[in-house]
C-alpha cells in the first residue's frame, strides 16, 4: 500500500511464475492489509499460509524482486537466490528459470543461483535453452577450495560409521563418565546441554543404550518423548515418566544456580559490548570460555590483568565490559545459593517426586 509501483510489477512476475495459474491481490483488510493469491482456476482466495509451499516460494520470490527493482533506483545489480526453487515442482522450476532468463537477458542482470545440488545445473540450462538463453558460467565452489571435484560421483557420497559408545562393563560411574569423556556439569549452559550422565549415572547400562541411539544431551529427550524410541529406553529399570521427572529437575537445579551469577558470557556479548579492540577480543573471547561463561569470574579476571594475554589492557575497556554485562543481565545482585541452599531448594520442587515413582535421583 505504501509502494504501489512494486505490486504490479510483483503480480507480473507471480503470474508468470505460475503459467498463469495465479494472480496476486492485495487484501484490504481493517487491521493489516496483506497479500494473497486467487486461484483463478476456482476463483478461490489463499493466504500465504493456506498455499503450497512451492506457490507460497513463489509468491515471495515474485515479490522480492519486485522489490529489489524498485529500490536500485535506475542501477542494475546483481541478485542472489540460494536455493529459492527448491521447493519448486519441475514445472515450476522451469516456469521461474525461463522468467528469470528473460529477466536477465532484458535487463543486462546478473543472476547467481546458489545451490548444493549438482542436478540444478542442466535443469536450469535446459530451461534456459526454452528462452534462448544459456549459463553463463557454472561454479564449483568445492573445487576452487580443495582444487578437486567437490563430489567425484555416487559413492563419494559416503557416510562413515558412528563411533563405537563404549559399554560400562563394571567401571565405576566416575570410571565411565571418564572413558565417555564427559565434560564437568556446567549449570550456566542449562540443562540442555548437560550429558545424561548426570541423569542416568545409577544406570549406566541405560546410559550406553541413550548413547548408542544418538542421545547424550538431556535437551533431547523433550523431543524423543512420547516416540517408540522413548517407550523402549523406558521399559526397563528407569520408567520415561521418572527420566522426564528426572530432567525436569535437573532443569530446576540449573536455574536455581544461575541465580545470582547472571547469563554466561559468549563471544556475541563481548562483540556487542563494543568495549574490545580486534587485539584484545579474542584472547578476552577465550578467557571466558575457559571460565565456562561465568561474568564474575570474567570481570575479576579482566580487573587483575595478571593473565599474559591480558597485558596492557586497559582500565576503560574493563569499564566498558563491565557497563554492558550489568545492562544486559549478564550480572545479577540476587545472592548466589550455596551447596546446602541449592539441595534444598531443589528438594523442595514438585518435580523432585512422584507418589508413583518415588524420590527422584539426578547427580548433582
Amino acid at each position: 500500500t505504501q509502494m504501489p509501483r512494486v505490486f504490479e510489477p510483483a503480480r507480473s512476475h507471480f503470474s508468470v511464475f505460475t503459467h498463469h495459474n495465479y494472480e496476486l491481490r492485495l487484501g484490504k483488510e481493517a487491521k493489516a492489509p496483506r497479500l494473497f493469491a486467487i486461484e483463478l482456476g476456482s476463483g478461490e482466495g489463499r493466504g500465504l499460509d493456506e498455499l503450497s509451499d512451492g506457490t507460497r516460494a513463489q509468491l515471495l520470490l515474485a515479490a522480492r524482486i519486485a522489490f529489489a527493482e524498485e529500490v536500485e533506483q535506475g542501477r542494475t545489480l546483481p541478485l542472489f537466490l540460494d536455493e529459492a526453487f527448491d521447493q519448486s515442482d519441475p514445472a515450476r522450476f522451469e516456469a521461474i528459470v525461463r522468467s528469470l532468463g528473460r529477466v536477465a537477458d532484458d535487463q543486462d542482470r546478473q543472476i547467481f543461483y546458489l545451490t548444493s545440488d549438482p542436478i540444478d545445473v542442466d535443469r536450469i540450462r535446459h530451461a534456459l535453452a526454452e528462452e534462448n538463453c544459456e549459463i553463463a558460467a557454472a561454479i564449483d565452489l568445492g573445487l576452487i577450495r580443495t582444487k578437486a571435484a567437490s563430489v567425484s560421483g555416487p559413492h563419494a557420497l559416503h557416510v562413515g560409521p558412528r563411533p563405537t559408545v563404549p559399554a560400562p562393563d563394571g567401571l565405576s560411574a566416575e570410571e565411565y563418565g571418564v572413558a565417555l569423556g564427559v565434560h564437568q556439569l556446567a549449570p550456566a549452559l542449562g540443562y540442555e546441554q548437560q550429558h545424561f550422565f548426570y541423569v542416568l549415572s545409577d544406570d549406566l547400562n541405560l546410559l550406553h543404550e541413550f548413547l548408542v541411539n544418538g542421545i547424550e544431551r538431556v535437551g533431547q529427550w523433550k523431543t524423543v518423548s512420547g516416540t517408540t524410541l522413548a517407550d523402549k529406553l523406558g521399559s526397563g529399570s528407569i520408567s520415561s515418566q521418572e527420566i522426564a521427572f528426572r530432567a525436569d529437575l535437573l532443569e530446576h537445579f540449573c536455574e536455581l544456580w544461575k541465580q545470582g551469577r547472571g547469563r554466561p558470557v559468549d563471544r556475541e556479548a563481548l562483540e556487542h559490548s563494543g568495549a574490545l579492540s580486534e587485539r584484545y577480543l579474542d584472547d578476552v573471547v577465550a578467557i571466558a570460555d575457559e571460565l565456562i561463561g561465568d561474568s564474575e569470574k570474567l570481570l575479576a579476571a579482566l580487573r587483575a590483568s595478571k593473565d599474559p594475554r591480558l597485558k596492557g589492557f586497559r582500565r576503560s575497556s574493563f569499564e566498558g565490559v563491565e557497563r554492558y554485562l550489568r545492562d544486559n543481565g549478564y550480572l545479577d545482585d540476587a545472592p548466589v545459593l550455596d551447596e546446602s541452599e541449592l539441595r534444598l531448594r531443589a528438594c523442595e520442587t514438585a518435580c523432585n517426586f512422584d507418589p508413583l515413582v518415588g524420590v527422584n535421583s539426578v547427580e548433582i
